[in-house]
């Protein structure tokens, strides 16, 4: 400060003349801002500090360089302000009251209380203080005061000195940060300068989370998937795991991934389960056939599924008797194991009219009795009659149809009681 103690004279001494010019401005409240929180969001800020507060001196007069548009700039003996506090309105001593772009005069006179406020006339509590001190005498310019003066002193009979011109600087200040979180580091978009931290700020603005206490520069790092101490880097220092959720309990899991530091309960390091609500399905599973289904996730449903439809018959004319038929097929060139009677050729037909063939074989029929056509999977569940013809026999039909599956088997050697009611149709041998 500046230490201010006329001589000579008579005392009490005042001041007359002219004091700083202060620009004023709005902006959007910050937590700098003495009544952040309170009314509107937006506040005054003079000469580039949000809600400072000014002293005053009586006696000397002060330019307000105001450019607020919308928010009509008063001084005012409310601390609220605002279109409910218009009679709050302080006229005695100043010119221009109410501007919104322009300059306002205040020259504060002996009767003015100590305690006023800039204010806006549309909106709550968007200014601050006014203190005003009483006629000089001896002591120190404050801070608040801090400006360019133009001043000359009167003792109490009037006498008056020449006039004379100082500049009071802010005193070097420090710029503090708020501090949301309480954990003693700011965020470094909402901070004032001032000689000593004002309540809620810190000279720290490294804080990457300023909402909470737990995450600031120097915490201990965590596996949470954050930046727990402010280096910019997530989890350093620890083996990320990519895993895949795992619905059925069966070891694989399906997309999409997470990452995790150690995995939680039903996520696995497999995600190519390509059914993950049946545990009985996933990759390398046991393929059933006939089920439509893909068991082992290759992509492909009751592949190798291929088999084949047994049938038993005896031939006329090759029948030894006790389900034996003779071995035609000797030579060298066949079988030489005797244990094959004779080829014969099989149709699968469909079982609605024109009882289109489904498939054609030859096959070799057992001296007991026993063929096998192979099926494929494409007919897997088809429903068919069965045709059969040899060079000894007419050709004979299955009389009732059967749907084809991963094992099937048709008797055409049933007694002659049963056969012509349930199982041919055409003339055989009777056995």
């Amino acid at each position: 400060g500046v230490n201010f103690t006329p001589t000579g004279g008579s005392p009490p001494y005042s001041v007359t003349g002219t004091g700083p010019t202060y620009t004023v401005i709005t902006e959007v409240k910050n937590h700098s801002h003495q009544q952040f929180g309170a009314g509107s969001t937006n506040g005054f800020t003079i000469n580039g500090i949000q809600g400072k507060e000014l002293t005053l001196i009586r006696g000397v007069t002060y330019n307000f360089s105001v450019l607020t548009p919308g928010h009509p700039f008063f001084i005012s003996t409310s601390f609220v302000g605002g279109p409910s506090n218009i009679a709050s309105e302080v006229t005695n001593g100043v010119t221009n009251s109410m501007t919104v772009n322009g300059t306002l005069t205040f020259t504060p006179n002996a009767t003015h209380p100590a305690l006023l406020f800039y204010q806006c006339a549309l909106h709550d509590n968007m200014g601050w203080k006014i203190n005003i001190v009483d006629q000089l005498g001896a002591g120190d310019l404050d801070s608040c005061m801090a400006g360019g003066y133009h001043l000359a002193v009167k003792d109490a009979s009037g006498c008056s000195s020449a006039f004379f011109d100082f500049t009071l600087n802010e005193p070097p200040g420090t710029s503090f940060y708020y501090d949301g979180d309480g954990d003693s580091y700011g965020r470094n978009n909402e901070f004032t300068s001032a000689c000593t931290p004002p309540a809620g700020f810190t000279v720290n603005n490294n804080d990457c989370n300023d909402a909470n206490l737990s995450i600031h520069p120097g915490a201990t790092e965590l596996c949470n998937s954050i930046d727990d101490d402010c280096d910019n880097l997530v989890d350093e220092g620890f083996t990320l795991q990519t895993l895949y959720f795992d619905n059925d309990s069966d070891g694989y899991g399906t997309p999409p991934s997470q990452t995790f530091c150690t995995a939680p309960e039903h996520w696995v390091t497999t995600g190519t389960d390509c059914n993950n609500n049946n545990p009985a399905i996933h990759p390398g599973a046991v393929e059933i056939c006939s089920n439509s289904a893909d068991d082992n996730c290759n992509g492909q449903v009751d592949e190798n599924c291929d088999t084949s439809l047994t049938i038993k018959l005896f031939i006329e004319g090759y029948y030894l008797g006790n389900q034996t038929m003779d071995s035609v097929l000797r030579s060298a060139d066949t079988h030489s194991s005797g244990l094959l009677c004779d080829s014969i050729i099989v149709e699968l037909h469909d079982t609605m009219p024109p009882y289109v063939v489904l498939k054609t074989d030859t096959v070799v029929v057992t001296i007991y009795g026993i063929a096998r056509i192979p099926i494929s999977q494409s007919l897997f569940s088809t429903t068919v009659y069965i045709a059969i013809r040899s060079r000894n026999t007419v050709e004979i039909w299955s009389k009732i149809p059967l749907q084809l599956g991963v094992s099937t088997f048709y008797d055409f050697s049933v007694s002659s009681a049963s056969r012509s009611s349930l199982t041919i149709y055409g003339k055989n041998h009777e056995h």
